[in-house]
């Protein structure tokens, strides 16, 4: 995954999509996973506000941690930037941001 673009699996077998780290596609056990990219659009799918953090995500509280619905359908779960926590709800668009390192791809309202 590159800072500029969001990349994640497809099975060849089967057509499922994930992202990183999958070893065999969870859908039919096919070791035949080709990466690609996908657009980077999508919409929360569900959400909270985290107001005690620890570690490294502790300057961030609170901080919105979200499942993110791509617009080509696999699920990741993200931090949204820019967002207070009354700005979060369900089917708020968001864009990919950029990958932070020791947290993963990261969103920020679209």
């Amino acid at each position: 995954m590159e800072n500029g673009s969001l990349h994640g699996l497809a099975c060849e077998d089967c057509g499922f999509q994930g992202l990183p780290p999958e070893f065999a596609c969870p859908a039919c056990g096919s070791e035949k996973l080709k990466e690609v990219q996908y657009s980077g659009q999508g919409e929360i799918y569900t959400y909270t506000i985290v107001s005690m953090g620890f570690g490294h995500l502790a300057r961030r509280t609170p901080y919105v941690l979200a499942v993110v619905e791509l617009k080509e359908g696999p699920r990741l779960t993200t931090v949204i930037e820019g967002l207070a926590g009354e700005g979060a709800r369900i089917g708020l668009p968001v864009r990919y941001s950029h990958k932070e390192e020791g947290t993963g791809p990261i969103f920020v309202a679209a």
